[in-house]
């Protein structure tokens, strides 16, 4: 029998997520500005929809925290990237591509990976290669969204369902089932709809979770929150008729 995850294993999840991006996030404490071109607070990474999906959620979190450093990024990129990671005794460093020109992440940067049905070629080895190299320097940085815990993807981050076993927090599932992202509303619905909530969460508990929360410069103010508990409500009932 699979363990049943509840509320409160979510809130612990995204507590955990917020915490991973907090606790290395590049900010000149002095001037309160600034932001450092390497180790990218927030590596988030997919492909095609799920990619498309994890840069909406970029572009809402930096509305939310603009000195958040982040990097969207296909999958397939960052795996080739994997092939010349450099290992050394405190870090590894792996060189992407940014903007503005290579970027170097490593242990200090959380990563997220989407991918719906959890067994996209590259999105599952990335994810299974970089959980790798946090275990090895003793982070746990490496997060994914999909539509079930019972899948590769979640496997590949050290989650078990069985009975007894115990909830690992890296894994946000949207409750649609192991289905395709392309060409499926249900599922695109569903992740947009997980990725608001984890907004929605970021900013509502963001003193409880980072009491220095002054330093982000947070802009979502009481109008910018209710246009996206509004969406987030509209997602919900076109959710629940698409998968009826």
């Amino acid at each position: 029998m699979a363990r049943q995850t509840n509320d409160e294993d979510y809130r612990r999840e995204a507590f955990d997520f917020a915490k991973a991006v907090h606790d290395e996030i590049h900010i000149n404490h002095a001037d309160e500005a600034g932001v450092s071109k390497d180790d990218p607070d927030l590596v988030i990474a997919g492909i095609e929809t799920s990619q498309w999906e994890g840069e909406h959620f970029a572009n809402v979190l930096r509305k939310i925290f603009p000195t958040l450093h982040i990097i969207c990024e296909s999958s397939n990129k960052i795996l080739t990237s994997m092939h010349n990671v450099q290992e050394k005794e405190t870090d590894f460093r792996l060189e992407l591509q940014g903007a503005g020109g290579i970027v170097k992440s490593g242990k200090k940067t959380t990563y997220l990976f989407v991918s719906q049905h959890g067994q996209t070629h590259s999105t599952l080895n990335t994810a299974s290669l970089l959980k790798a190299l946090n275990d090895k320097y003793g982070e746990k940085g490496v997060f994914v969204m999909t539509g079930e815990t019972d899948n590769p993807i979640g496997k590949a981050v050290g989650q078990s369902v069985a009975l007894g076993e115990e909830w690992q927090g890296q894994i946000f599932h949207n409750g649609s089932g192991r289905r395709g992202a392309e060409a499926s509303t249900a599922a695109t619905a569903a992740v947009d709809y997980s990725f608001l909530e984890l907004d929605l969460r970021l900013a509502t508990d963001f003193v409880d979770v980072m009491p220095t929360y002054r330093l982000f410069k947070q802009r979502l103010n009481s109008a910018g929150l209710k246009k996206l508990k509004e969406r987030k409500s509209g997602l919900s009932m076109k959710y629940l008729r698409w998968s009826a």
